[in-house]
């Protein structure tokens, strides 16, 4: 079965009035929720469609966990809808398992969640031998990259320039790093890029050519013919980039790291601004392997793309070493392409928060290998103080250091600054850090809505000092 994104993504205040609009008791605890697949697919024009559909019951077991320890299992009806009884006041932590696992910890009486799909559920993985070829007239020359796109299942992948174009498609991947599967009546796009001036000089699409209706057969190679079309850029975006204020700002709160290149602008096209992620089809783009200055940029593209909408984005990279480990960073921004130069767009206007002083079982960590004593009896409580910026929930990962590697072992979402973690996760004499990623953009999930966002949407995370657990 083909794998799933798991992004990679209501109760109101406790008053008589409220209590009484909702059918509840004074008191009444229940949490009730969905949890569906949001997926897409193409309409007859290649247009994307998105579309809310229930898992099966065998793809889809829950189990929730209270403060006190006590644990027990969810069921899930055929809708998508689930519910159970904390106690009184409780926080719970929800273990969602379906090709992976998500977790999140609550207080919210109302909750929407959903799983992000680049596609549509029941994709056939592609076996061995499995090939699409494709022969492309009029390619132009000046090209530097060429990709291989798809649309009704969301995918990119880059190919030979000017070479022939005869794709490994177990090779393929989703905007959600995992198999795209066999085509079924889907398009595939070619996608030619090379230097464009607009008066400086940035990464375009200067061409592609579209392939309807694509279906595959198993451990066969597929063959279709397609004609570049040359792009008259005619659409326009001026785009502010404030990435050397941003990378100045990460670099006074979080000096331990190195922030030091990224991406300026990306201006990309994606099947709905939901989805939108920092891999959508580029369609012109600016990287900064050294960052000196914000970026004010008139550019223009051209949206092939039927119904895709314009986002942009800006990415900032950090790192920092410890023993032999590199534990890598960044912190990300996207919003909405306004529809013409008029309106500039400005990423960085608003940015996340960082997380300091960061403390596991009462323990401030401040400095490499710090002992830290567990104890076992009840959850460890995990804090930290968030900087200026925006901040609708955080996603807290617990990540074991052996030798050169950085294994995570649980990732949980949370709308608090403090996080309550099984202590049987933490193993004596093992060494640690906690990923602690702050996103804006999903303004409802304090409430229970963790599926529904707004743009602009973004996201910073770093990494705390290591932990060895006694």
């Amino acid at each position: 079965m083909v794998q799933r994104w798991l992004p990679v993504m209501a109760c109101c205040l406790a008053t008589t009035a409220c209590d009484t609009i909702f059918g509840l008791e004074r008191g009444d605890t229940r949490v009730t929720g969905t949890y569906l697949a949001r997926t897409l697919h193409n309409d007859a024009s290649g247009a994307p469609l998105v579309e809310d559909v229930p898992l099966r019951a065998a793809e889809v077991s829950m189990e929730v966990r209270f403060e006190d320890g006590s644990e027990r299992g969810v069921t899930v009806d055929d809708a998508g809808k689930f519910t159970f009884d904390p106690p009184p006041g409780s926080l719970y932590t929800l273990t969602i398992r379906t090709s992976t696992d998500s977790v999140y910890q609550s207080r919210a009486r109302d909750l929407v969640l959903v799983e992000r799909v680049p596609g549509r559920l029941g994709r056939v993985e592609a076996p061995q031998n499995t090939r699409l070829a494709l022969s492309i007239q009029n390619r132009s020359a000046m090209a530097n990259a060429e990709h291989i796109a798809t649309t009704g299942v969301w995918s990119h992948t880059s190919v030979q320039t000017v070479g022939p174009i005869d794709v490994d498609w177990r090779s393929v991947q989703t905007a959600a790093a995992e198999s795209v599967g066999l085509l079924n009546d889907d398009d595939a796009w070619y996608l030619a890029y090379g230097i464009a001036q607009a008066p400086f000089p940035y990464q375009g699409l200067l061409q592609s050519a579209r392939i309807p209706n694509v279906t595959m057969a198993p451990a066969t190679r597929t063959m279709r013919d397609g004609v570049a079309v040359t792009h008259t850029l005619s659409q326009c975006a001026h785009v502010i980039s404030k990435i050397k204020s941003e990378t100045t700002r990460l670099q006074a709160l979080g000096p331990t790291f190195q922030w030091t290149s990224g991406t300026g602008w990306n201006l990309s096209a994606v099947p709905d601004a939901g989805h939108a992620i920092q891999h959508g089809f580029a369609v012109g783009y600016e990287g900064t392997p050294t960052i000196v200055d914000d970026l004010d940029r008139t550019i223009m593209y051209t949206n092939p793309f039927p119904g895709h909408a314009m986002i942009g984005f800006m990415e900032i990279n950090g790192f920092r070493s410890t023993g032999s480990v590199s534990l890598q960073s960044d912190a990300r921004v996207i919003d909405r392409v306004p529809d013409d130069c008029a309106t500039p767009m400005v990423l960085g206007a608003t940015v996340a928060s960082l997380p300091l002083a960061i403390t596991i079982a009462g323990v401030r960590l401040t400095g490499d290998m710090q002992q830290v004593e567990i104890d076992r009896r009840a959850d460890s409580e995990i804090t930290w103080t968030p900087t200026e910026g925006a901040a609708d929930l955080w996603q807290v990962t617990l990540t074991e250091l052996v030798s050169t590697t950085a294994t995570p072992r649980i990732s949980v979402f949370t709308t608090e600054p403090r996080l309550l973690l099984d202590p049987d996760l933490l193993l004596a004499n093992h060494t640690y850090t906690l990923q602690i990623r702050t996103n804006f953009g999903t303004p409802g999930a304090a409430d229970g809505d963790f599926a529904n966002g707004t743009l602009p949407r973004g996201s910073t995370a770093i990494y705390s000092t290591t932990f060895v657990v006694r």
